[in-house]
């Protein structure tokens, strides 16, 4: 009677050091691979969210990942940087004006329209979109189009 207590004993025992090697060994090597593929989902995600707005002109087979102008949709090169002021308030969110990109602003090339992205008016050259930054800490700034003059002061009322 005493041997078979024994050897259940030690089966028991030697049960719950699998056990526990399983969860030390195998679990962080499953954990890993769930978080690799949840990084993979979210980059997927984040691309595709990028182009799938109203103000997306172009997807990213045609612009390689490059920025487009919100009010005249022309593909950024390298080196090309929007026209924009930021009014600093300290806060997690600011305040900023977007004038246009080269190709818009100042001087607009002949084939381009100076569109609002919000309401489809046409941007004069002296007017601008007004637009929302939100810094994150974690991931990159946000911007949130608001509208032209025309529009934004139409919400306002």
């Amino acid at each position: 009677m005493n041997s078979d207590i024994i050897v259940i004993l030690v089966l028991v025992i030697a049960a719950i050091l699998l056990l526990l090697l399983f969860l030390k060994l195998v679990l962080p090597v499953l954990n890993r691979k769930k978080s690799d593929a949840e990084l993979l989902k979210r980059a997927e995600k984040s691309a595709a969210g990028k182009n799938s707005g109203k103000n997306s002109g172009k997807n990213t087979s045609e612009n390689n990942g490059s920025q487009t102008c919100p009010i005249c949709k022309s593909v950024l090169q390298k080196g090309e940087n929007l026209s924009t002021q930021v009014f600093k308030t300290g806060h997690t969110d600011e305040l900023c004006h977007i004038r246009g990109c080269p190709h818009c602003w100042p001087g607009t090339h002949p084939d381009v329209k100076r569109t609002c992205p919000t309401c489809g008016r046409v941007v004069p050259e002296s007017g601008y979109l007004v637009a929302r930054i939100f810094h994150h800490q974690d991931k990159s700034d946000h911007v949130h189009v608001i509208g032209c003059l025309q529009c934004h002061k139409q919400s306002n009322n």
